[in-house]
């Protein structure tokens, strides 16, 4: 089926100017139209254009200029009305009074677009010379009906911005420095970038090899192009920290050091993002007998989500590496194996919280012998704890609310109607749960928009998405697995790196046993979405996980008319990570900053929910069969304005006796570089060390701290160091401006000391250095004692303004 933005654009227009209407369009294409289309038109129904979709804005007078030799800006601006400045907009621009004009948001949208497009020399003077306008959302208007029922929703909200146009980059740099100090007119403003699509990864696996004759099957990554993954890369690479629940781990036993049985080796291709020191569980029951069978799997699914990326030799040689690569490029991976029934699942959830995750994809369900032998099976309902068996699930759900952690679960593989689906799918009303059903491509382009719902029998093939779900590629999905492995041989969800069941491997002469296999099922269609969500929690880690759901749902291509069988249809990454920017215009986010006395360690995250687990002293690692807390509390700087941390405990005290997160300094959560967009920001990782780990001998472990972790930030050329000096690789903590760049106004140097009596590094701006001094922290590692230039959070726990 062709669910995509055309066909509410040029084919309607085409069958409004012939003459045909939308419905008999549509009545052929379900009546006439290709076979596995009809099914499809048929319950979804002709498009209905409003008024207001159709409005096309006139051509300016000035074309789109670009700065090539800056920061690609343009003659743009981007900028959104101050609503409660009504009567002085309408008394700027000579408009007709407020009553007139109306109250709704839409309607002064419309008379301040009409009254720049009219060329009226007063309003060019008001508006700093704008010469035309337009709205950003300019196809498919919402109606002024839909506006007001969604109000405050993000999409409504991307309504609001609209476009002007100068007739120079340098009117446009001027004019956005007049509002910046003046925002009596605008509350939002910004320039408007270029977009260059230039930056794909090499893994020869992603990239699409064309149709051979005859092959209607996809081999290569489709599922990233179909949604759109690529465009999404441009603005951002992704850093959230995502947990795996599996019935087993990403790796296998058999492949390591037979001197640490309980150590799991990763998949080659996982093992930059894997976060094996965030697992605190004995695994040596884990991937041996029917368990190993569950292990190819995990590596499936959490390569689509995370594989490293970049790392492709075309060659293909046998070292299981470089060959594809994840949706959400620097996202860690957490794996979360349970064995068996809902109890373990539970306790596996609460595991992720404890661990400070921010998603958790379950490519699974309840098994149904859980709940009843026969179908239909009883309701799964919370906090009524109904049947008996849910009182733990319903107490993870809770938990997982609580801390904001979104929960994307697959829907399975047995063509089940919404009232025949295993729990929790359910209950995404309550909780923030994302049932996500599958698709297939229907030709070998893949990344094309046709697509249907994968369906291979009348017993196997995706359940439905339900009302709050969406659907995603799930048919021919390549990604990590062991060489020569074979999870699954039915022909309905063949799965593995062998003959006879990975579909990918025809594209190269050598292409079995090469650590990667297709897998067909909604087990691959989960981790998409999980990929898409780390992209929007990177982008604005403070939005809550209903949130990142609305903003997946609204991407979706039939978000306008979702459906139970479609859900809000398939993601676009591209659209909903604009979305998220959207809630984030600046890109920064504050960078937290907490002490803990017991563990004699200072730590810093953008991460509210490893925060929180730092606050509850749960934070990951710390040694084995270790279950004793070693809270942190919020140590330095200036509390967030308007801000808390999700489910903070009782004991979130800091220096200023208030539970309010502090923090020193805001740093970005994307590469992109608002002064000059062609040099990357600079990623800071965190790294852990914690006693009795390898390569270290620290005095403090041996005397009043046993429990001690030095958590420290690194630029990304001191990770290899510092993996020398026995460190871990805990996450990607967000970007800083570059030392090699001129200091950009505002900025301070993020500074990075260490206390050789506690074994601690900390960061701190310039400006609190004598005190950091006075504590102890004077000695430099590694030749390198600040990081990069970031905005101190000194104005009043507000977002900084990017001068």
């Amino acid at each position: 089926m062709k669910r995509i933005k055309t066909i509410l654009s040029c084919q309607v227009l085409f069958m409004l100017l012939s003459g045909v209407s939308a419905a008999d369009e549509w009545d052929d294409r379900a009546e006439k139209g290709p076979f596995e289309q009809r099914p499809s038109f048929r319950k979804v129904g002709p498009p209905v254009l409003t008024q207001t979709q159709m409005e096309v804005a006139p051509e300016p007078s000035v074309g789109l200029l670009v700065d090539e030799g800056g920061a690609g800006e343009t003659n743009e601006l981007v900028v959104m009305l101050n609503y409660a400045n009504a009567e002085k907009i309408a008394e700027l621009l000579s408009l007709s009074s407020r009553e007139r004009v109306g109250t709704a948001p839409a309607a002064l949208e419309r008379a301040f677009v009409a009254a720049v497009r009219s060329e009226d020399r007063n309003v060019g003077l008001v508006l700093h010379g704008a010469v035309h306008a337009r709205f950003l959302a300019s196809r498919y208007r919402m109606s002024d009906e839909a506006r007001g029922a969604a109000e405050d929703s993000l999409r409504e909200s991307m309504q609001r911005y609209i476009v002007l146009r100068y007739p120079s980059v340098a009117k446009a740099r001027e004019a956005k420095k007049y509002y910046e100090r003046d925002n009596s007119v605008f509350a939002h403003v910004t320039i408007n970038q270029k977009a260059v699509l230039h930056w794909a990864p090499n893994d020869p696996y992603f990239s699409n090899p064309g149709p051979a004759a005859g092959d209607i099957t996809p081999r290569y990554q489709w599922g990233l192009h179909a949604m759109k993954f690529p465009q999404a890369w441009e603005q951002v690479r992704g850093h959230a920290q995502i947990g795996v629940l599996e019935g087993g781990f990403p790796g296998y036993r058999t492949f390591v050091d037979t001197s640490k049985p309980n150590e799991i080796t990763p998949h080659p291709e996982l093992a930059r993002n894997y976060r094996k020191q965030f697992v605190l569980s004995e695994i040596s029951s884990y991937n041996v007998g029917p368990f190993a069978f569950n292990a190819n799997h995990a590596m499936h699914v959490a390569g689509i989500i995370a594989a490293e990326s970049n790392n492709g030799n075309n060659a293909l040689p046998a070292n299981s590496a470089g060959r594809v690569t994840g949706g959400c490029i620097n996202c860690s991976i957490t794996p979360l194996a349970y064995m068996e029934g809902s109890d373990s699942i539970a306790l596996e959830i609460l595991n992720a919280i404890d661990a400070g995750m921010q998603i958790i994809n379950w490519s699974g369900s309840l098994t149904e012998t859980w709940l009843s032998n026969t179908p239909p099976f009883p309701p799964f309902t919370c906090p009524s704890y109904s049947p008996p068996q849910a009182v733990n699930m319903c107490n993870a759900l809770f938990e997982a609310r609580r801390h904001d952690i979104l929960i994307v679960q697959s829907t399975g593989n047995f063509m089940k109607n919404e009232s025949e689906l295993l729990a929790p799918l359910l209950m995404a009303s309550d909780y923030p749960i994302l049932p996500v059903g599958g698709v297939q491509a229907l030709n070998n382009s893949g990344a094309s928009a046709y697509y249907a719902r994968w369906i291979y029998d009348s017993s196997n093939g995706s359940n439905v998405a339900t009302m709050n779900g969406v659907v995603a590629p799930a048919k021919s999905i390549p990604s990590t697995i062991w060489p020569d492995a074979i999870h699954e041989a039915a022909l309905f969800a063949m799965c593995g790196d062998a003959p006879g069941v990975d579909e990918s491997a025809a594209r190269y002469w050598n292409g079995y046993g090469d650590g990667v296999g297709s897998c067909t099922g909604t087990s691959m269609a989960a981790p998409h979405v999980s990929a898409l969500a780390g992209l929007i929690r990177s982008i604005n880690p403070r939005l809550s996980a209903f949130q990142v759901r609305q903003i997946i749902q609204q991407s979706g291509d039939a978000a306008n008319m979702p459906s139970v069988q479609w859900g809000y249809g398939l993601p676009n990454a591209e659209v909903a990570v604009n979305l998220a920017i959207a809630t984030n215009p600046s890109r920064l986010t504050p960078l937290f900053s907490l002490y803990s006395s017991a563990r004699s360690d200072s730590f810093y995250t953008t991460v509210p929910q490893m925060a929180t687990a730092a606050l509850k002293g749960t934070l990951m690692p710390h040694g084995e069969g270790d279950k004793s807390a070693q809270t942190y509390i919020s140590a330095y700087g200036n509390p967030i304005n308007g801000y808390s941390f999700p489910k903070p405990p009782v004991a979130v005290i800091g220096p200023s006796q208030a539970q309010s997160p502090l923090a020193e300094v805001w740093v970005f959560t994307t590469h992109v570089n608002p002064k000059n967009a062609a040099v990357p920001l600079e990623p800071l990782y965190r790294m852990s060390w914690k006693c009795n780990d390898s390569l270290r001998s620290v005095a403090i472990c041996n005397g009043p701290q046993p429990k001690h972790i030095d958590t420290m930030l690194v630029n990304q050329s001191e990770v290899n160091y510092f993996q020398w000096e026995g460190y871990q690789v805990d996450g990607l903590e967000g970007y800083v401006y570059p030392k090699t760049l001129p200091q950009p106004a505002g900025t301070v140097k993020l500074m990075r000391k260490f206390h050789p009596g506690r074994d601690d590094h900390a960061v701190f701006p310039l400006t609190a250095l004598p005190a950091m001094q006075s504590q102890g922290y004077t000695v430099t590692t590694n030749g390198n004692d600040w990081l990069g230039y970031v905005y101190p959070n000194n104005n009043y726990g507000r977002t900084p303004v990017i001068q």
